[in-house]
């Protein structure tokens, strides 16, 4: 998966050729967060799977899509509180250690405080 996106003619919406975000440096950021909150690095490898997870809710969902493209920076707001819930999910699945120290607000999407 390149870590631009190539915008090619499909049928289905693109995140970062219809918005200006870039949803893996949005993943890094999260990641990074969720780091420093926990005082343990977490594996990069969980960045392009979330901004993959983005580019796929934004092409077949009327609604996710709908939030990113909000004026200002709402849209940018919510794509971090997705990306800070679908973390919050995967670390329950696959370091449940982790999950529990983190604040129960980052699984509703709020920044780790």
């Amino acid at each position: 998966m390149p870590a631009i996106a190539v915008c090619h003619h499909s049928r289905r919406p693109q995140l970062e050729c219809e918005t200006p975000l870039v949803p893996l440096a949005a993943a890094e950021t999260v990641i990074e967060e969720a780091s420093q909150w926990l005082s343990q690095p977490l594996p990069r490898r969980y960045a392009p799977a979330l901004a993959h997870r983005a580019r796929r809710c934004y092409a077949h969902g009327h609604f996710f899509r709908r939030r990113l493209r909000e004026p200002g920076d709402r849209g940018r707001d919510w794509l971090y509180c997705f990306l800070r819930h679908w973390l919050a999910a995967r670390l329950q699945a696959d370091r449940p250690h982790l999950y529990a120290r983190l604040p129960l607000s980052f699984s509703a999407g709020k920044p780790a405080v």
